[in-house]
């Protein structure tokens, strides 16, 4: 039992001393983007779709200058006149994960007339 011991007590010591690692978000942002809504829902082929996309920040810091590009591939298109780059602005940090403190970002587009039911990605990209 003495020939386990020790080996045992030696892991012990090993473990306390090792330091923990865990990431600190409150030094940088930390941006959560995700569809917020449609309208009207369900969207059909060849008709326009408003898209809100909301975002949250959870981390620790605020986010200056935000920007948000959508790029509109099948079966998705800006309506005419309508911009990609949308300006966000700037998001606080520490924001609680819930609906009331989502930043909303709108887009008006269409929907191709040929395209058939189903569910489809809509790509986005934020610029800092």
């Amino acid at each position: 039992m003495n020939k386990l011991t020790l080996p045992f007590c030696i892991i012990l010591v090993l473990i306390a001393l090792t330091p923990s690692v865990t990431a600190d978000l409150t030094g940088s942002p930390q941006l959560s983007i995700s569809l917020a809504n449609y309208d009207p829902n369900p969207a059909t082929a060849g008709n326009t779709v408003d898209v809100s996309i909301g975002i949250l920040n959870t981390g620790g810091i605020a986010t200056n200058d935000l920007m948000l590009e959508v790029m509109p591939v099948y079966p998705f298109d800006l309506v005419q006149g309508e911009n990609a780059i949308k300006d966000v602005g700037i998001v606080q940090g520490f924001q609680a994960d819930s609906a009331s403190n989502l930043k909303i970002v709108k887009y008006h587009m269409v929907i191709n007339r040929d395209t058939p039911e189903g569910t489809y990605e809509l790509k986005l990209k934020s610029l800092v």
